[in-house]
């Protein structure tokens, strides 16, 4: 593809300084200035229908906006007030949180691991999270095994942590170093849900023993 780029001192016909306009079709009445390039290369167009769309609060069609968006690619699509002033949020699902390490070395300084903070990250979760599934896997067949909570507490503005009102969202005791968590509904919780401002943690209940063992937890969530 070649970019034509006329110069001043370019005659009319080379390159074709009216291709421009057959590419640019305007109605005979159409103001002047309606197209507006600043010194910044801005494009201001006055009037444009194109491209936009709107949505009435008295719209009554059941989920009429929603049979016109669809997502892919990991995203979801849920539907408030389907009858009228209709509302379509679309998350993202592959959300998760990762950790690893010696479990063991942590547990020495502090048997508490924060996870995220939605305190410090409320514009990105406003609603609080969901998690959805988790796992947890040592490297290496370990000789105590995991005991600990996937736990979440209020919002800390100092050192003492966890901070009040702690909820045990799960319970992990791994069997041969291993535990997967595929339905929340079981959980010790019965959700997933971390509201927003909260902490989510890792409280480890026991020594973990083990030097230099790996240990990985993964948890998967979306977002409220």
């Amino acid at each position: 593809m070649v970019i034509q780029q006329p110069l001043g001192t370019d005659p009319l016909n080379v390159p074709s300084h009216s291709l421009s306009h057959r590419v640019f079709a305007n109605d005979e009445a159409a103001p002047v200035e309606s197209v507006v390039v600043d010194a910044n290369g801005k494009v201001t167009a006055q009037g444009l229908p194109v491209f936009s769309s709107q949505v009435s609060a008295t719209d009554t069609t059941p989920a009429y906006l929603n049979s016109k968006i669809t997502v892919s690619g990991g995203l979801v699509k849920t539907t408030t007030n389907p009858s009228g002033n209709e509302i379509i949020n679309i998350g993202n699902t592959n959300h998760s949180i990762q950790l690893s390490g010696d479990l063991r070395g942590w547990y020495q300084s502090n048997v508490n691991v924060i996870l995220i903070d939605l305190g410090s990250l409320v514009l990105n979760y406003p609603n609080g999270i969901v998690i959805t599934n988790w796992k947890v896997y040592c490297n290496t067949a370990p000789t105590t095994q995991l005991a600990a909570t996937i736990s979440y507490c209020d919002g800390v503005s100092s050192a003492s942590f966890p901070g009040a009102s702690p909820i045990v969202v799960d319970t992990i005791a791994t069997t041969a170093g291993y535990q997967t968590r595929t339905n929340m509904a079981t959980s010790t919780k019965g959700d997933g849900i971390v509201p927003t401002g909260k902490i989510l943690y890792l409280a480890m209940t026991a020594n973990p023993t083990d030097y230099l063992k790996k240990w990985t937890l993964i948890i998967n969530f979306t977002i409220s």
